[in-house]
């Protein structure tokens, strides 16, 4: 058993609010750079997901590799489908089951969104050293994040 730290100090919220500080910001920029393409950062994951699990992707798969609850998902498809970015079906063996697929715009729109222009100039700021030494932190922050989720 990880044995915890005796003392619990503020740095500990000091650094949870720069990590979401960093987020958050990185996000906005992320969101203005897809604005242009008339998508927004989860869409563009959206769209990336389905492409990934080859173009007819369920629903309940969208939200587990995205991490979301899948009411959140239905809610993002429902406005990506007026959008025309992707088209909705119930599957042919299931029909409780619905999958998503892209559409001519999605297809279209989806290697735009592989430009991640600002997400480059601000992680340049980093070395390759320190990009290591974060991604180790990060995934150890995460790994214990999900041991509390799950307990």
């Amino acid at each position: 058993m990880e044995l915890e730290r005796k003392q619990t100090t503020d740095s500990d919220y000091e650094l949870w609010t720069m990590i979401v500080d960093a987020r958050d910001l990185i996000y906005d920029i992320r969101e203005r750079e897809l604005a242009e393409y008339g998508i927004t950062v989860r869409q563009a994951g959206i769209l990336f997901i389905v492409d990934r699990l080859g173009g007819n992707a369920k629903l309940s798969e969208i939200a587990r590799v995205s991490n979301r609850e899948p009411n959140s998902i239905t809610t993002i498809v429902k406005r990506m489908e007026r959008n025309g970015l992707i088209k909705k079906k119930r599957d042919s063996q299931k029909k409780n089951v619905i999958r998503v697929s892209l559409t001519e715009k999605g297809e279209k729109v989806l290697p735009l969104t592989s430009n991640r222009r600002s997400l480059h100039r601000i992680f340049a700021s980093l070395s390759e050293e320190e990009i290591t030494h974060m991604k180790l932190y990060f995934n150890k922050l995460i790994s214990k994040a999900l041991q509390e989720l799950n307990k």
